[in-house]
């Protein structure tokens, strides 16, 4: 085997190894938060943004702060952005938690969270606009994966093919 054909061989199985994982990891992720993950935000914070990969459902969020319940209610803006919205804005300065559970576009039960520092002299924490539609999906990344791996099979088919015609030539000389 040649040192073209391995490095191919390798690759094509490096691709469609890819390409069969993808499902596993088709759960939504959250891309951003406001205040985001692990900040120090200030001003008046009434709500908290949560923007995720791909559309979410029957989205729930708790607030804590020093294990007390935060009031407020949660929204699903645009299939992508949870809100929560808070009966009043942050008064206490401090470490907040943020739990979020959710039905992602796979229809998965989905948990994470999160905390942010309030602290009122700090930066005001801007809100998340939706991207629209067009944004990278997790359908979008597994559609873009099997065509890589089309791709690098056809390329290792072509490769192979030449290969085998350099080989019949040189039998054909001999």
């Amino acid at each position: 085997m040649t040192m073209l054909k391995a490095v191919l061989a390798t690759v094509t199985a490096g691709a469609l190894t890819a390409l069969l994982a993808l499902p596993a990891e088709a759960h939504t992720a959250m891309l951003r938060a406001s205040p985001d993950r692990d900040a120090t935000a200030g001003g008046s914070i009434g709500f908290i943004d949560m923007e995720f990969l791909d559309p979410v459902t029957d989205a729930s969020v708790t607030v804590t702060y020093n294990g007390a319940p935060v009031a407020g209610q949660t929204t699903v803006a645009d299939g992508e952005i949870i809100t929560f919205t808070l009966d009043q804005p942050l008064a206490q300065p401090g470490r907040y938690q943020v739990n979020y559970e959710m039905i992602s576009f796979d229809s998965d039960f989905t948990t994470g969270g999160f905390f942010f520092t309030f602290e009122p002299a700090a930066g005001e924490a801007a809100r998340i606009e939706s991207s629209g539609p067009g944004g990278l999906s997790s359908i979008t990344v597994a559609l873009s994966g099997a065509g890589l791996a089309l791709v690098v099979a056809l390329l290792a088919l072509f490769v192979w093919r030449i290969d085998a015609r350099r080989r019949e030539q040189l039998e054909h000389h001999w």
